[in-house]
């Protein structure tokens, strides 16, 4: 047998599996007394991150119920939103018959519009009898306007009660504070009798805005103590900023003392083509 034949050195596998399981022998137990801490302390740090789930969760739940309080008091309920911000219908008031004569009359009736943000930019209207209906009207009325509607020479009886069908409205929303109030009055109001037994009245139109107009519809109302005594409608045209235009209209009867008297100016501030323009200048104002 040569040298060193059945002999065993360290780089032996069979050796070195020897010793490693001796080793593992000698600390078998260390192992598992550190497996088992390391599961320990992963329990620790698994129940301290509950702790700190629970601590954050009972200390949002204030603020958590007062967020549920917040959003029952500011929850939109959207159809009760439109149905507060839809617009309003137009109301017809005030319905007078004014008699002319031969079983006609003078019909007039005020529509207002009780809207703060709604603009009814197109309204139609037929003033009703028992012989038949007016030819269909159309105008407008500006958010808490009311506007002055009259039809003419209409078959009416004396005691007849007249009344006012509104048609199909056009409605535009508008923001009130860019709507401007125009400065448009009537002044010097006088009457006078006429030698033939109608009534004549004059007065001045005074336009004290910045803006001038192609033309302008007039609506005089004349009224006495028990009711409108009389109604009157015409056109001023081209009427010019700072412009005074004397007006001079004649009823063909004889009007009762009167009382008040109510000019109303038709001008749609919401129509850009109402408007003439600058001076020197080609293009409308723009409308609001």
């Amino acid at each position: 047998m040569a040298w060193g034949e059945g002999n065993h050195t360290e780089r032996d596998p069979g050796m070195l599996q020897l010793k490693l399981a001796e080793y593992a022998a000698r600390h078998r137990a260390r192992w598992q007394r550190g497996f088992q801490f390391s599961l320990f302390f992963l329990d620790v740090l698994i129940l301290c991150a509950l702790a700190i789930v629970y601590v954050e969760y009972a200390a949002g739940l204030p603020a958590h119920h007062a967020l549920e309080a917040s959003l029952n008091d500011s929850y939109i309920n959207f159809a009760s939103y439109h149905a507060a911000h839809r617009a309003l219908p137009l109301a017809v008031e005030e319905i007078a018959v004014v008699p002319t004569g031969r079983g006609r009359a003078d019909v007039v009736a005020r529509i207002t519009n009780p809207n703060r943000i709604w603009a009814a930019r197109e309204v139609f209207y037929q003033f009703v009898t028992a012989a038949g209906r007016s030819l269909p009207s159309r105008t407008f009325v500006l958010p808490g306007e009311a506007r002055v509607v009259a039809a003419f020479r209409q078959q009416v009886r004396p005691d007849e009660r007249v009344r006012v069908e509104l048609g199909e409205t056009a409605w535009r929303r508008v923001d009130p504070a860019r709507v401007p109030l125009l400065d448009v009055r009537a002044e010097g109001i006088r009457y006078t009798p006429l030698a033939t037994g109608a009534t004549g009245i004059d007065f001045v139109a005074v336009n004290a805005t910045p803006y001038s107009f192609w033309a302008v519809p007039l609506t005089v109302v004349a009224r006495h103590a028990g009711g409108v005594a009389g109604v009157h409608a015409i056109t001023i045209e081209r009427w010019k900023i700072g412009e005074r235009r004397q007006v001079s209209l004649i009823w063909p009867d004889a009007l009762p003392a009167v009382r008040e008297t109510n000019v109303q100016f038709a001008i749609d501030i919401l129509d850009p083509s109402v408007f003439m323009p600058f001076e020197g200048r080609e293009a409308p104002y723009p409308g609001f």
